[in-house]
């Protein structure tokens, strides 16, 4: 539809997160064309949608062009093996990182349908307007009377206030020494599932003989060759 219509470019996407997604769609107004029109064209191709619900044809040509991508991403050795790692970092199972596949093949227009009401027919948005310096008269008005007032009471000449200054707060950093006599020290941290281990050894030029010259640069590099 759009691209037949006011509409020089358009497009949708979906971004996964592990806390969140979000849905975005993006147009490009023909030449003359203004992003009110614009706007009023992306809510009324949205609300055909809604009401006459998802062709399963063109849900299966989206499926089977998704999974050509998929495969494709996985050529070549290393991107199977970063994809087998996340997929064991994220799920303890290198398996499974087929899984988000096998859930887009096998999404019916049913499903497809009731998460469009779900998330996007008639739900809150965020528009972002792009137009010419100095052209905001041009920019998406499709706000509501509150929205309105709200925006014509900022004053923009004026730069916010910063905020208080948030306290920082350090991570508890504990210490132990080993019976081999290697000191170790530690912190948790708990936002994402994944150790770091950093060793630390008394090396370096410093310490090399003559008779040893280049060896721990040597030893570095090798370390990096499995």
């Amino acid at each position: 539809y759009l691209v037949r219509d006011p509409v020089q470019f358009g497009g949708a996407g979906w971004s996964r997160g592990e806390q969140a997604s979000e849905i975005d769609i993006t147009v490009r107004a023909a030449p003359g064309v203004s992003l009110d029109t614009l706007g009023a064209r992306v809510n009324e191709l949205l609300a055909k949608l809604d009401r006459e619900g998802i062709d399963a044809e063109a849900l299966r040509r989206q499926q089977n062009r998704y999974e050509s991508d998929f495969v494709n991403r996985l050529e070549t050795v290393a991107a199977k093996t970063s994809a087998l790692a996340d997929a064991n970092l994220f799920t303890g199972d290198p398996a499974s990182s087929t899984r988000l596949l096998k859930q887009v093949v096998a999404v019916t227009p049913q499903q497809v349908h009731a998460a469009l009401r779900k998330w996007v027919s008639g739900k809150p948005r965020v528009v972002t307007s792009v137009v010419p310096a100095g052209k905001r008269e041009l920019a998406y008005s499709g706000r509501t009377p509150a929205q309105a007032a709200a925006e014509a009471a900022l004053d923009r000449s004026q730069r916010p206030l910063a905020g208080a200054t948030p306290v920082f707060k350090a991570p508890k950093v504990w210490h132990d020494a080993w019976a081999n006599g290697v000191s170790v020290t530690g912190t948790r941290y708990s936002e994402l599932p994944v150790v770091t281990l950093q060793l630390s050894v008394p090396g370096g030029h410093r310490r090399d003989t003559p008779a040893s010259a280049g060896l721990s640069s040597l030893t570095g590099q090798l370390m990096n060759e499995g």
